[in-house]
């Protein structure tokens, strides 16, 4: 019902910000889940800061279809605001990620 996106760079992209990526998962594979980054804003990637490939923007993540930005923090937030603000990131985009998120708690809730 979920998949995380990893780490590292793909033809120089975070994957978490691919939304090539997500589009082979949700059109090629049917995917009917939701897309989370790994714990990108925690451990190592914040030692990172200063590398040249940075960390990813939450705005740039969400834009991809990524429907969690793991842990997240207020910083993120404020990422996404500053992206809907830009037009980096639609309201319409947001909404699909909150709702893959109601999809799958709907799912999980029909088990029990």
């Amino acid at each position: 019902m979920a998949v995380m996106t990893s780490y590292n760079l793909l033809n120089g992209e975070h994957t978490s910000e691919s939304r090539e990526l997500a589009e082979v998962l949700f059109r090629e594979f049917g995917f009917d889940g939701l897309i989370m980054t790994d714990w990108v804003v925690g451990g190592d990637m914040l030692l990172m800061k200063g590398s040249k490939y940075g960390t990813p923007d939450a705005a740039k993540v969400a834009a991809a279809g990524c429907s969690l930005f793991m842990p997240g923090n207020k910083g993120d937030y404020e990422q996404i605001i500053r992206g809907l603000k830009k037009g980096t990131v639609s309201k319409q985009q947001l909404r699909e990620n909150a709702g893959r998120i109601m999809h799958v708690i709907n799912r999980l809730g029909k088990r029990g």
